[in-house]
């Protein structure tokens, strides 16, 4: 009987914020994964982030399927601070103030 090959490592790496990207690309786990939980295909995604190789998909896939509890509870935590990082991006740059500076640019075009 031949011995099993070692396992391969999880082509994930982890950013200073805590932030997962599939190594050697720019692609993060939540997105990866939140085109797989929509119902997409490993081939699907790897066709919408070509630098994320066939491979890696599946391994991603893989790790998710693993680590269930983990990953979800990393998806929660990313959730929050996406509506945080909204919060004070909203409060920098109100969106009122923005759409009326289009509104106004918009009509000086018009006049």
């Amino acid at each position: 009987m031949s011995a099993l090959p070692p396992s391969l490592p999880v082509p994930l790496h982890e950013l200073p914020d805590g932030t997962l990207r599939v190594v050697g690309t720019r692609v993060p786990l939540d997105t990866v994964l939140a085109f797989h939980l929509a119902g997409d295909t490993p081939e699907a995604i790897h066709d919408g982030f070509p630098t994320v190789s066939l491979a890696d998909v599946y391994a991603c896939l893989a790790y998710y399927h693993r680590n269930r509890e983990e990953v979800d509870a990393y998806l929660a935590r990313r959730a929050i601070q996406a509506v945080e990082l909204r919060r004070q991006i909203e409060i920098a740059f109100p969106p009122h103030a923005y759409w009326a500076k289009v509104q106004a640019r918009r009509a000086a075009r018009r006049a």
